[in-house]
């Protein structure tokens, strides 16, 4: 056991645990003063307080928000879900430096480590009281033993897989868009369907059961979001693009720059990447890895049909596939470095790569040094409002 414990600090998970510390260190940089809330988050504390109070059946906030966060912030304390989102944060980095090994080519590799340390959209999830970050490490850590049973063939992964995929409805409703697509697509490709097929009728018990105890809050949801998509409505459809191709952009271009030049770029590489590596994932029947560009398609699609979504709010909802999109990109062109017989060519790749993991490296830098200002800024006001109403 203790050989086991002690071969995970050698020189080979050197980069492991430096990716760790250096995210560890901005996840506290930007955290410092605590988490930041917004109205959703506000939500969040006064059901945890329902939870508290009443019984669980009765609560009337979970008409409004799912279950899970609500319940971890009772469990936990509101003061220590900081903590809760630095395991999450950690777990997520972890999982990406892990998949990171796929990559052979050493400059890719090493490209990519520092577009995973450096990325803005996990360090702004994990900032806030949101569910995003508890809902990305639990379907990361599903990815990551779907990846294993892919590899070993052993149905006790796939098993533990589907258990935490799951509990995804109930952390967060659009977690619906991805588990039914994804179980889908595993119905289709993998040969051990009893074990999909019975998750599918679970979790669709699971959420007639909850429509049942809550049905208030889904006949307003479906009032809200439902009813104007199925009546031809989608007057917002044009609007989400706009927001949601703005924020895919940022992914690659400065915000000084967006046009519809970037977002076309933008586009039209994340089709690319869909389609080469849905080929890869078909052609290798079953590595999970490679089908979330596909699920990322489909549940961009549909979250654009159904909310009316702000550009900073597009952000936030994109950043749950910001790795697997990141982590596909530099898998194809670490596929395609293989075949390239011109130096010069390998060589303006390179500079791409670099270019990208420079703008990734100074894009959070600055947003980091802008968080931390803001939250100085507003926890000066605050202790100054609180000395002035003491001595008045």
């Amino acid at each position: 056991m203790n050989e086991i414990f002690y071969s995970y600090f050698n020189k080979k998970n050197i980069d492991y645990f430096l990716c760790l510390l250096i995210s560890g260190i901005i996840f506290w940089v930007v955290n410092f003063f605590g988490l930041d809330y917004t109205y959703d988050s506000h939500l969040y504390i006064e059901i945890a307080k329902q939870v508290n109070s009443t019984n669980f059946f009765l609560v009337e906030g979970f008409n409004i928000k799912p279950p899970v966060l609500p319940m971890v912030i009772t469990l936990f304390g509101e003061q220590n879900m900081v903590w809760i989102n630095l395991l999450c944060y950690l777990c997520i980095q972890g999982l990406g430096v892990v998949w990171s090994r796929k990559i052979t080519d050493r400059f890719v590799r090493y490209s990519f480590l520092i577009v995973l340390v450096f990325a803005t959209p996990h360090i702004l999830i994990s900032s806030f009281l949101w569910t995003e970050p508890l809902f990305l490490s639990i379907m990361f850590f599903s990815f990551y033993l779907l990846d294993k049973f892919h590899q070993k063939n052993q149905p006790k992964f796939m098993v533990a897989a589907i258990v935490l995929l799951l509990f995804l409805p109930f952390i967060r409703f659009a977690g619906i868009f991805l588990i039914f697509p994804l179980l889908a697509f595993l119905l289709l490709t993998l040969k051990n369907k009893k074990v999909v097929f019975v998750s599918f009728l679970v979790l669709l018990f699971l959420i007639s059961s909850w429509v049942f105890i809550f049905s208030e809050g889904f006949l307003g949801r479906w009032e809200r979001f439902i009813q104007p998509f199925l009546a031809g409505r989608l007057s917002h459809i044009e609007f989400n693009l706009s927001s949601y191709s703005k924020a895919l952009s940022s992914w690659f271009f400065p915000y000084t720059i967006d046009g519809f030049v970037s977002r076309l770029i933008s586009i039209t590489l994340m089709l690319i990447i869909i389609y080469r590596s849905s080929k890869k994932y078909f052609a290798q029947k079953g590595n999970i890895l490679f089908l979330s560009p596909l699920l990322f398609l489909i549940y961009f699609f549909l979250m654009m049909l159904v909310f009316k979504v702000e550009y900073y709010a597009a952000e936030r909802y994109l950043s749950i596939f910001y790795l697997l999109i990141i982590l596909n990109i530099f898998l194809q062109i670490d596929y395609a470095l293989e075949s390239i017989k011109s130096v010069y060519f390998k060589w303006g790749v390179y500079f791409i790569i670099f270019i990208f993991a420079l703008y990734s490296f100074l894009r959070t830098i600055k947003n980091v040094y802008f968080w931390y200002d803001l939250r100085s800024e507003s926890v000066s006001s605050d202790i100054t409002l609180s000395i002035l109403a003491m001595v008045s």
